[in-house]
């Protein structure tokens, strides 16, 4: 998970490892404060547009299903990325996974999920830091039926 920079993590912590990736990425320092709309999510990010940080009110986001396969009035806390979609329709349309899928079958939001409860939740923390200390990066990241998820990162600065 360490990065080739020493100090840096791996662009595999955030899924950043594809053929369309840029060479850095970079985020804006963030905090929990209620931002200009009254949300919590406050950045130091300037300008009417951009991609978000790497807090966790910009990497997590809404997934709406609707059918006669998904449970009604369903609510799931449990993690899930753009990458479970495709695994999910999938099983629905009763066509195999191909093996090169990275996502699972969210089984939870599923009418024939026989699991009784659900799956566990494993939480990690990734960590990068300058040889001095000055500067410590954590990636917190989910891991669920062996499927791993970026949640946030922190930054932590002692001032000198």
């Amino acid at each position: 998970m360490k990065g080739t920079v020493p100090g840096t993590l791996s662009f595999n912590v955030p899924r950043w490892n594809h053929a369309r990736s840029a060479e850095i990425l970079v985020s804006a320092n963030w905090n929990d404060e209620k931002n200009d709309a009254g949300f919590a999510g406050k950045t130091t990010q300037t300008g009417v547009a951009g991609h978000g940080t790497s807090s966790p009110f910009d990497v997590h986001n809404t997934l709406i299903a609707r059918g006669p396969d998904f449970k009604q009035h369903f609510s799931s806390s449990l993690p899930t990325a753009n990458v479970d979609i495709a695994p999910t329709l999938l099983t629905l349309l009763g066509l195999p996974i191909p093996t090169s899928m990275t996502g699972r079958v969210i089984e939870e939001a599923l009418r024939a999920n026989r699991a009784a409860q659900f799956p566990k939740v494993e939480h990690l923390v990734e960590t990068a830091s300058t040889a001095d200390g000055t500067y410590r990066l954590d990636a917190h990241l989910s891991v669920i039926a062996g499927h791993r998820y970026f949640d946030y990162t922190e930054v932590h600065r002692d001032g000198r």
